[in-house]
C-alpha cells in the first residue's frame, strides 16, 4: 500500500489538496482532519484493492477513455457498470 503522502508522487497532489480543503469545511481541528484523511485514503484503498471492484473500476475507465464524449450521463454509466453489479 502506497501512504497517502507517496500517492503525492503518482499525480494525486491536487485531488489530496482539494480533499483537505473540503475537509476543512467539516472539521476544523487540523489533528482531526489528519485522522480523516487518512481514515478515508484507508477505506478508498481497501475498496479497490477488491479484485471485483478494481475490474469494475478497469472496465469503466476504458469505456471513458474509448468514448470520446466529454460528458457520461448517468444511465449510461449504469448501462456499463450494470453486468459487474450483478455478478
Amino acid at each position: 500500500m502506497v501512504n497517502i503522502i507517496a500517492l503525492k508522487n503518482y499525480g494525486g497532489h491536487s485531488d489530496i489538496e482539494q480533499a483537505y480543503r473540503y475537509l476543512e469545511y467539516f472539521i476544523p481541528s487540523p489533528t482531526e482532519r489528519e485522522l480523516k484523511i487518512n481514515e478515508l485514503y484507508t477505506k478508498a484503498f481497501r475498496f479497490i484493492d477488491e479484485s471485483n471492484n478494481w475490474r469494475c473500476i478497469q472496465h469503466f475507465a476504458d469505456y471513458i477513455l474509448k468514448n470520446k464524449q466529454t460528458q457520461i450521463s448517468c444511465e449510461q454509466a449504469s448501462a456499463v457498470l450494470e453486468p459487474f453489479l450483478v455478478s
